[in-house]
Parts: C-alpha cells; sequence; structure tokens
C-alpha cells in the first residue's frame, strides 16, 4: 500500500513542483516513478516469499542487497540514454532523476526490518 501511494503520491507532488518552477525534464518523469514502484514493490513481495523459507531466513539482508543491485542494473540499462547518454544530464535534472530512487529505496529500508522482525527467531537452548 506504501507503495502504491509513493508512486501516485509522490510523482504528482514531483510534477506539481516542476511544473510551478517551469521546469521541463528531458525524460519522461511517470516512467522513472512507475518503474520504481513496480521494481520495489516486487522485491518486498519477493522477500516476503522468500521468508517462508526457513533455510533462506538468515540471508534475505544479502538476497536484499542482491536486488537492489538488480535494480540499479535494470534502472540503468532502461534508462540508458539519460543515465549513460552521450550528453550528460545537467545536474538539476539528474537530481530529478534519482529523487524517485531514493524515495523507494528509503521506503524498501523501512519495510525491510519489519519483516525481519516478524521472523520466528530461533534461540539456542544450551
Amino acid at each position: 500500500m506504501g507503495f502504491l501511494a509513493l508512486l501516485f503520491g509522490g510523482y504528482y507532488i514531483h510534477a506539481y513542483i516542476l511544473q510551478e518552477k517551469g521546469t521541463a525534464l528531458s525524460f519522461s518523469l511517470w516512467e522513472v516513478y512507475l518503474f520504481h514502484g513496480i521494481f520495489s514493490t516486487g522485491i518486498c513481495l519477493l522477500l516476503s516469499l522468500l521468508a517462508s523459507n526457513e533455510k533462506l531466513q538468515p540471508q534475505l539482508g544479502f538476497l536484499y542487497l542482491g536486488t537492489v543491485f538488480l535494480k540499479l542494473v535494470a534502472f540503468s540499462t532502461l534508462f540508458s540514454e539519460q543515465v549513460l547518454g552521450k550528453t550528460s544530464l545537467p545536474p538539476q535534472q539528474a537530481t530529478h532523476l534519482l529523487a524517485p530512487l531514493f524515495l523507494f529505496l528509503f521506503l524498501e529500508v523501512l519495510y525491510l526490518p519489519k519483516l525481519l522482525n516478524r521472523l520466528p527467531s530461533k534461540k539456542k537452548l544450551d
């Protein structure tokens, strides 16, 4: 639910700010938000599914880091023209390109500890 709220709320607030400042971007802000919204939701769903496997539970943090790496690779591939293009983006546009990344990353980082805290803890009895 939080990712959906961030997808629409974040996009419309971001677009409103850009409109008020009269800033035009050389990329689709909606596509950037949509990518991060879908991918972040997928990451959290995947981690929730993997958390049900007792063997994978201790590795969830490392699995999360791997999915973040995959997200960055996918983002760089899909938005390669903006990220790795022949002409670099002006710093202001680069900030608008990366803002959704950090917003969704923040929400993912809030979700992961909640997921880990729901897992049953194994206490050794000696």
